[in-house]
């Protein structure tokens, strides 16, 4: 009977490991410490596996088997969602240039406002003074004509008394010519 679930040895899966990777451009230089890293984890956890393999196989009584495209399996599944997560990266990336961009737009705009505002700022005081000086005068005005009119009425009230006088002077002299004038 033929194994075929024997082990790789260790070089073997280090090797595999090194040229499914070499495609992947995110992992850096051949000599990367990424790389390498990302490299030298794909036999230590098929090993981990093939462990815990043995492990379950011993407690459970029950086969788990790791084969040769288990390993390629998994190399394909981590550059999957190895591209997966580098465009949500970018995506995120662009999403928060984006973002500054609009900041500093934002941020420039409030600049030209705030020194408009200054500018609004010093001609608004300066028509509140303007109208301050304004409402003033008015005041004075005002009083002036209030006491005008007060010495209005009072020489309505001196001519008045000086028409109910020539009034009662002429109805006396009325009376005073008719009994004069013969009939």
């Amino acid at each position: 009977v033929i194994d075929w679930f024997q082990p790789w040895p260790e070089d073997a899966l280090l090797s595999v490991a090194r040229k499914f990777l070499t495609d992947t451009e995110i992992l850096g230089e051949a000599d990367a410490p990424l790389r390498l890293g990302a490299v030298d984890f794909f036999p230590f956890s098929f090993a981990f596996v093939n462990k815990q393999s043995d492990k379950y196989l011993n407690e459970q009584r029950r086969f788990s088997y790791t084969t040769p495209k288990s390993f390629l399996e998994f190399i394909k599944l981590y550059k999957g969602m190895l591209g997966l997560n580098v465009e949500a990266l970018q995506d995120k990336q662009t999403r928060l240039t984006n973002g500054l961009e609009k900041l500093r737009e934002t941020q420039e705009q409030v600049a030209g406002l705030e020194e408009e505002l200054k500018e609004k700022a010093v001609v608004v005081k300066e028509k509140a003074e303007a109208a301050d000086a304004f409402a003033e005068q008015v005041g004075k005005e005002k009083a002036i004509v209030a006491e005008k009119a007060e010495n209005a009425t009072v020489e309505e009230q001196k001519c008045n008394d000086i028409a109910k006088t020539v009034s009662a002077q002429k109805a006396s002299c009325e009376q005073d010519l008719a009994a004069a004038i013969p009939l």
